[in-house]
């Protein structure tokens, strides 16, 4: 089954940036697209997804929590390195959702994964 959670979407958008609204779309999309390839290449069968940009969710047996919370990030991080989101990246424009940036994709997809593994850690470790 796949779901998907508007209100962590319309908030993923907000804080990656309004100015960047479809380039985020789109690298939501891409997360979790790489989620659900890696968690089920490495063994894992997904049973339950949730699209919620940085509150996704993916419920999976015969795989470790671990890897499936951190397969979307860890996967959006190496595709923000092939866009060019390290290059563009200025940690003080970073921080602020107005900001335009000349490689939009890579920026976005570099805001969501660090956002990403913010939250899945907190899953994993704290719940």
């Amino acid at each position: 089954m796949v779901g998907v959670n508007v209100p962590g979407i319309i908030v993923t958008v907000a804080l990656v940036g309004p100015v960047h609204a479809g380039w985020t779309l789109l690298a939501i999309v891409l997360q979790e697209a790489g989620r659900l390839v890696l968690a089920t290449g490495f063994g894992g069968e997904i049973s339950e997804m949730w699209v919620g940009g940085f509150f996704s969710l993916a419920e999976a047996t015969g795989a470790r929590p671990l890897m499936i919370a951190m397969a979307g990030p860890l996967w959006s991080l190496a595709l923000a390195t092939c866009f060019g989101g390290l290059d563009a990246a200025n940690a003080g424009l970073l921080l602020n959702p107005a900001t335009r940036h000349r490689r939009p994709l890579g920026v976005a997809l570099l805001k969501l994964a660090v956002g990403s593994m913010a939250v899945a850690l907190y899953q994993v470790y704290v719940r």
